[in-house]
C-alpha cells in the first residue's frame, strides 16, 4: 500500500506509521490511497500496478479530468471512501 504525501513532513509521519510514501519514479503499488483529490489523481492512476486499486477519499467540488485510457489498460479499479463525516461537508 501507499499513500502520496505533499511535504516532507507528512511523509514522515507515515513512515513512522509504517506506512510507505511514494518518491519519484515509483510505481506497481497494489493499493494507493488518495486522500488528495483531483490534482493528484492521476498520479495515483501511474502509481498503482496493472490490477490494482486506487481508493479516493477526498470530495471536492473541482472537476477531475480523467484519461480513461490510464484506468481500462492498466484494468484499474477505482474506490470511493467516504474519508470524512457527513457533517464535515
Amino acid at each position: 500500500m501507499c499513500v502520496s504525501a505533499r511535504s516532507r513532513e507528512k511523509a514522515e509521519v507515515l513512515l513512522e506509521l509504517g506506512i510507505e510514501t511514494a518518491g519519484e519514479g515509483d510505481e506497481d503499488f497494489d493499493v494507493v490511497v488518495d486522500a488528495v483529490g483531483s490534482r493528484a489523481f492521476e498520479r495515483s492512476l501511474k502509481l498503482v500496478r496493472r490490477n490494482g486499486v486506487v481508493v479516493i477519499g477526498n470530495v471536492t467540488s473541482v472537476r477531475a479530468l480523467i484519461r480513461p485510457v490510464l484506468i481500462i489498460l492498466r484494468q484499474v479499479r477505482v474506490v470511493g471512501s467516504m474519508a470524512f463525516r457527513p457533517w464535515d461537508i
